[in-house]
């Protein structure tokens, strides 16, 4: 879990307008985007700092002051972990973790959207009925699964056991 992303959940709950996150905020491009940005502004104060310790740490955090800042922006405008969906952390994260340990959806699901209304990603585990949730942007928090009444949704080992 992220620390950042905690903090929102904690702290930007009771601000937050829980407005759903736009969906350009998921797609590559514009992930990809904002990583490279980051990429070169930290990059480019790094090495005009370089040779001072304090320049570069400053540097780093200048940046991490800049992107909490608009992490609690986004999480008071949108859902508290809109920041997520295009933090460099959370957009590599997306990219390596896509397909490992997936949520099961058993056919058991009712649609009743509980697991969407709970996920702090905006994921909805209910559309992979049948099957297996495999979108990288899950941070296996498990609230979904707690939230379905039936018991229809669980990481692969719980579903193992359960059986």
């Amino acid at each position: 879990m992220c620390p950042r992303g905690s903090f929102y959940d904690l702290f930007l709950s009771k601000l937050s307008r829980k407005v759903s996150i736009p969906s350009f905020f998921k797609t590559n491009a514009f992930r990809t985007g904002i990583l490279a940005m980051l990429i070169i502004a930290l990059g480019t104060q790094v090495y005009f700092a370089w040779g001072s310790a304090y320049n570069i740490g400053r540097a780093f955090l200048t940046v991490l002051t800049i992107t909490t800042t608009a992490g609690i922006i986004l999480g008071a405008v949108f859902k508290p972990r809109a920041w997520c969906q295009i933090c460099p952390m959370g957009t590599l994260g997306n990219w390596i973790s896509k397909g490992k340990k997936p949520l099961h959806v058993s056919e058991q699901c009712k649609d009743c959207k509980l697991c969407a209304k709970v996920c702090p990603m905006q994921l909805k585990p209910y559309e992979d009925k049948a099957g297996t949730m495999t979108d990288g942007d899950c941070i296996k928090c498990s609230s979904c699964v707690a939230a379905c009444p039936i018991k229809a949704l669980g990481f692969k080992e719980e579903m193992k056991k359960a059986a």
